[in-house]
């Protein structure tokens, strides 16, 4: 396979800096003589398309995977294990919250606030200890959505003969409409 030009290889470094991953905002940075969106788009799709820059992107994110050790699979866990978080799992019997060194790893990694409140009043001073757990929802929403579970992915299967048809239909019935009217 051929080597990327200096610019190609700018283009696809950009754009994998990028977590978004915006052709054209790549492109630009790549080839700054470029100013105008459109043309940028455009050239950035085109880009895109071609062979070398596939591979050198997918190779690029395979490396980054390796080295990381995260990938879609790595994700899915993570997810489920967050998921499986349980409350009991850092209160004692009583409501007390256990020790931090009692807590499960995944709930030291992953409570996302952990606040301690003390009010002296006249007869005992009270002590109220709030902690928040991630989001059970937004984290079964990104379950839902991984690429090996596809739970929320709706399927339309269109064929080339029915799209043809149903055009052929669309037109007959304008037709049928002007003369009509």
């Amino acid at each position: 396979m051929s080597k990327l030009t200096a610019n190609q290889q700018l283009f696809c470094d950009y754009l994998l800096l990028d977590k978004s991953r915006i052709g054209s905002t790549a492109y630009r940075k790549a080839y700054p003589a470029v100013k105008k969106d459109s043309t940028a788009e455009v050239s950035a799709s085109k880009l895109l398309r071609k062979a070398k820059v596939k591979e050198y992107l997918a190779r690029a994110d395979l490396e980054r995977s390796e080295r990381t050790n995260i990938d879609a699979d790595w994700m899915l866990r993570e997810l489920a294990e967050i998921h499986n978080m349980r409350v009991d799992d850092v209160l004692n019997d009583d409501g007390s919250v256990k020790a931090v060194k009692e807590w499960p790893v995944i709930w030291k990694k992953m409570v996302q606030a952990f606040d301690i409140q003390e009010m002296d009043s006249e007869q005992a001073l009270i002590i109220i200890k709030k902690i928040k757990m991630p989001d059970k929802q937004k984290n079964l929403e990104m379950i839902g959505k991984h690429v090996d579970v596809q739970a929320f992915l709706e399927k339309t299967e269109v064929t080339v003969t029915d799209l043809h048809k149903q055009l052929a239909a669309g037109r007959q019935r304008a037709i049928e409409a002007a003369k009509g009217a």
